[in-house]
């Protein structure tokens, strides 16, 4: 059977054309193939032509993906592949993509979910136009998706990113969201690579081993060797205070290099090759990620 499943707030044009019963033609289509299957997500053409600015902050009925001859008893599949493609898509916009619907044409068998989310557009890291990288993301690293998606947490990972630029909030709590991811990160790190966790401290090899070394480790396995010094001094005034006497605007620089990094490490781990868009440069700049 065919099958439909619907996405909220995404906005991204496609790689292909649709033309409607009037003749206009929309770049509204993305096809792609992961575990098997071959999908075409197609974008509302309506939310396509509406300013972003109108859309941020409310919750969007905005995307279709298809799958044709699915089989009776695989419908639990298509709805985990596409659970697990409405998380990498949130993480390629930065928006608070939903998967809450399914139905199979010509028939009644389906299901709807209530939840919860909003569009955001503000600064993504991969582009929302040319959605040739986005669909390289998608079919590269879907599998790779699949395999670290309860060992790495990526759902609690993903969701922190994404809610950390999602909804107003003032500097310190979106400070606050991407410190627990860091932490959330390492904390998976650290569990998959041979530390041990005794007494509330991490150790490898009979010796401590303290969150700064574990947080160079963890980027360094992917590739990455940033300073990460400023961002441990104010996690810490942060997490044991909830205040800082830093500055509004240097506690953003700090969030902005926090985002771009953590961004950066998830698109890599995930084995991401292509352009990425830098949160620091205002979304202006990119650079491209090429594995280690």
């Amino acid at each position: 059977m065919d099958i439909i499943c619907y996405f909220a707030n995404l906005k991204i044009c496609g790689t292909e054309y649709s033309t409607n019963d009037k003749g206009m033609r929309t770049l509204n289509r993305l096809p792609f193939s992961v575990d098997g299957y071959d999908f075409e997500l197609v974008q509302d053409s309506a939310v396509l032509r509406t300013q972003e600015r109108e859309l941020i902050g409310t919750f969007i009925e905005s995307t279709r993906l298809y799958v044709n001859n699915v089989e009776p008893e695989n419908t639990k599949v298509i709805c985990q592949i596409a659970r697990r493609l409405a998380y990498m898509l949130s993480l390629a916009t930065d928006s608070q993509v939903r998967f809450y619907r399914w139905h199979a044409v010509n028939c009644e068998e389906g299901q709807r979910w209530s939840v919860n989310g909003v569009y955001n557009y503000f600064r993504p890291p991969l582009c929302t136009i040319e959605t040739i990288y986005l669909k390289s993301f998608i079919e590269g690293g879907y599998a790779t998706y699949k395999q670290l998606e309860e060992v790495r947490t990526l759902k609690v990972a993903i969701e922190l990113f994404v809610t950390s630029d999602a909804l107003e909030q003032p500097v310190e709590l979106r400070l606050a969201n991407i410190f627990i991811l860091l932490e959330n990160l390492k904390h998976s790190y650290a569990k998959n690579h041979e530390y041990e966790y005794i007494k509330g401290a991490w150790f490898k090899g009979g010796k401590r081993i303290g969150f700064k070394q574990i947080l160079i480790d963890m980027f360094d396995s992917v590739g990455m060797s940033p300073e990460v010094s400023e961002i441990i001094k104010l996690r810490n005034e942060i997490i044991h205070s909830g205040l800082s006497e830093m500055g509004g605007k240097e506690k953003y620089q700090v969030f902005s290099v926090c985002k771009e990094l953590s961004g950066e490490y998830l698109f890599r781990l995930m084995g991401y090759q292509g352009k990425f868009y830098r949160h620091t440069t205002n979304g202006n700049q990119s650079k491209m990620l090429s594995q280690v």
